[in-house]
């Protein structure tokens, strides 16, 4: 299917038992969470490890792979898609990071977006795959780690009068009212077309 190499030059991240049990994070690095969540691997394995993504820094798939499933940068402008392509080949093959290809990630600022403008993004990016994986992922999940993290940069955004959590909390907001409503206009033309008994 795919591999991946190591991202060296990744931040430490802290996992909280609060994004844990809210679907935001997990212990287990390299895993798509139910809530379509991607969770790094930022400690480098001793071995190469299975994942269930790759970053789009460091992956390379299988020809056969790619025609199975082709990017979709239309439904993933600048956020999520190398999770959302290493993740549905996943689903039809192995998918590995080996620790002897070492990489560093040399980040482009071009169609970069930070903040707010971040926060919509990839919640927006996360509904997109759970909405195309609902078999292996969990729209219910994906509400209930959104409005946690909402809740949580609200939160501490407030407490602390920090602007970048009150952007990230806008930007949440923003992206879940959104998937809200379409959520909404799709249950009811669904409800239209189906035949009354």
């Amino acid at each position: 299917g795919g591999v991946g190499g190591f991202i060296v030059d990744q931040p430490a991240r802290r996992v909280r038992t609060f994004d844990v049990l809210f679907g935001l994070d997990s212990r287990v690095e390299g895993l798509m969470l139910r809530s379509g969540r991607n969770i790094a691997v930022v400690t480098e394995p001793k071995r190469t490890i299975d994942v269930d993504w790759l970053s789009g820094t460091a992956m390379s798939y299988r020809r056969s792979m790619l025609e199975l499933e082709p990017p979709d940068e239309d439904g993933f402008p600048f956020e999520g898609e190398d999770a959302d392509l290493s993740f549905r080949v996943g689903g039809h093959a192995r998918l590995v990071l080996n620790p002897r290809a070492r990489v560093r990630h040399l980040e482009s600022q071009a169609n970069r977006v930070a903040g707010s403008a971040q926060a919509a993004a990839e919640l927006a990016a996360r509904f997109a795959r759970v909405g195309q994986q609902p078999t292996r992922l969990s729209h219910r999940a994906a509400l209930i780690a959104a409005f946690a993290q909402l809740a949580k940069h609200a939160l501490v955004g407030v407490l602390t009068l920090s602007r970048r959590h009150l952007g990230l909390a806008s930007g949440t907001l923003r992206a879940l009212a959104i998937h809200l409503v379409l959520a909404s206009k799709t249950s009811v033309t669904r409800r239209s077309l189906t035949p009354k008994r």
